[in-house]
This record gives C-alpha cells, sequence and structure tokens, in this order.
C-alpha cells in the first residue's frame, strides 16, 4: 500500500514538473519547493495510524517512543481448547507528535492475549493497535 502511494506521487509530481518544463521560463526556485512540499504531505498522509499497527509501527509513524500509561490483565472463563487464548493484556502509551506545527499528545491503546498458562507480559512484537485519540 505505502509503495502504491509513493508511486502514484511520484507520477503526480513527474507529469508536473514535465507540463512545468513545457512553459518556458515557468520553473524556478518556488515551483521546485512546491513539488518537494505536495511530496512531503503525501508522505504525511501516508503515515497515518491504522488499526491493527504493531508497537514498534506506531513508533516509527508518531516519531518517538511512548510512554506507558497503564497495563491491565484480564482473563475470561478457562476453555477447553488449548487454542482458545483466555488472558487478554491491555497496554495504553501516549505519544507526544508534532502535527502541522503543533504538538499533540497522542494515547494509543494496544491489545494482545495469551493462555493462562503462559509467565508474564506478552513480548513487544505481540500488541497491535485498537484505538486511538
Amino acid at each position: 500500500m505505502f509503495k502504491t502511494i509513493i508511486i502514484i506521487a511520484l507520477t503526480m509530481l513527474s507529469s508536473g514538473m514535465a507540463l512545468e518544463l513545457t512553459r518556458p521560463g515557468i520553473l524556478e526556485n518556488d515551483s521546485l519547493l512546491n513539488l518537494r512540499e505536495m511530496a512531503n504531505t503525501t508522505s504525511r498522509k501516508a503515515r497515518t495510524l491504522k488499526e491493527g499497527m504493531g508497537l514498534i509501527e506506531v513508533e516509527k509513524t508518531l516519531n518517538g517512543e511512548g510512554r506507558e500509561q497503564r497495563m491491565i490483565r484480564s482473563i475470561k472463563p478457562d476453555t477447553a481448547d488449548p487454542l482458545d487464548w483466555n488472558v487478554g493484556w491491555e497496554i495504553a502509551r501516549t505519544y507526544e507528535a508534532e502535527q502541522n506545527g503543533s504538538h499533540q499528545s497522542i494515547t494509543a491503546v494496544f491489545q494482545a492475549w495469551t493462555d493462562d498458562r503462559a509467565k508474564g507480559r506478552p513480548p513487544a512484537s505481540a500488541f497491535r493497535l485498537v484505538r486511538w485519540n
């Protein structure tokens, strides 16, 4: 998906430059700055949060490591099926992100599941983004 967006953006930028080059005297520093700005805007849109992202993906998207605010461990009723995981783990992390020149505080909630025999919390790679504000 990300590669497709980049290819589309580059295609749009290339065709825009070709149109600019056909008009003599139009291609100046301002035009190049506008093209770079368009590319940056497309790149920022591609870096939005999506449900199911992992901890590391969210940190890369928001350009920073979050502060863990809370962790909840909840157990659902036991099950006879060994493939059913019945222990839910939920963590909330707060990230300081900069968008449009202003700093914002974003709280992201991640969940992971294990069975009741697991010792300790699952690894960071098991947690997936379920909601954010």
